[in-house]
């Protein structure tokens, strides 16, 4: 078992429990977060806060997921045979940034967090050096705002891609599941205690620092310090 997710508490675990927040739509009381160390306790913690309507449904979550998000992509890619197994290689005539709009605004869902190509990156970067160095040296405001609206285009058009641990559309669909897993129970899917450990599970997994292990109920949110030699 993953000793840790090997957060170092630099505002990596507020980010954590904020995702886990808008993922199961609860509100966590904050006297009770700060006694959470482990996974487990984090895990008690958001059941205790789920709608008891929810654990009466019946639908399976996943699979509304997956047919909502199958719609969406045949939509744009009618000959494709997707299945939970399909390579997610299999989408790429579909940009990252247009599979992301049609599951916010097609599906009504939260896309996994993007992450950006080098280039987005160093355009980002750009948007806050450029003008600051161009302050510097003296450089009219006229050029200054120019220089942050180009970072700010480049950033825009760069390119976004899927988080490595997505190999297939059924890892996408995993992934997209437990991210709105509050919303899709509010809808009828069925949220009992072994969904709500699989979506808190997943959601971890997205955070961790590391991969070194399965996380467990024991797996500790936090970094262990190291002690002082």
């Amino acid at each position: 078992m993953q000793n840790s997710l090997g957060l170092a508490g630099d505002l990596d675990d507020v980010d954590l429990v904020q995702d886990v927040e808008k993922a199961f739509g609860v509100q966590l009381p904050d006297k009770e977060l700060t006694r959470c160390r482990t996974v487990g306790d984090l895990f008690e913690l958001v059941v205790d806060n789920l709608p008891a309507a929810s654990r009466d449904a019946e639908r399976c979550a996943s699979a509304m997921c997956f047919y909502r998000l199958r719609r969406l992509v045949l939509a744009k890619m009618p000959n494709l045979e997707l299945r939970p197994a399909t390579p997610i290689g299999a989408l790429d005539p579909m940009s990252v940034r247009t599979l992301y709009r049609a599951i916010e605004h097609g599906a009504g869902l939260r896309p996994p967090a993007p992450y950006l190509s080098a280039w987005g990156g160093v355009s980002l970067l750009g948007a806050v050096a450029a003008p600051f160095a161009l302050v510097c040296v003296g450089a009219t405001w006229g050029m200054v705002a120019a220089s942050f609206v180009i970072a700010l285009v480049s950033y825009r058009l760069s390119p976004v891609r899927l988080p490595r641990t997505i190999t297939t559309f059924g890892d996408l669909v995993e992934l997209i599941t437990a991210r709105n897993i509050g919303a899709l129970a509010s809808q009828g899917a069925r949220l009992r205690p072994a969904e709500a450990w699989k979506a808190l599970h997943t959601v971890c997994q997205d955070h961790a620092a590391n991969n070194d292990g399965e996380i467990g109920a024991g797996t500790l949110i936090l970094q262990p310090r190291k002690a002082a030699s």
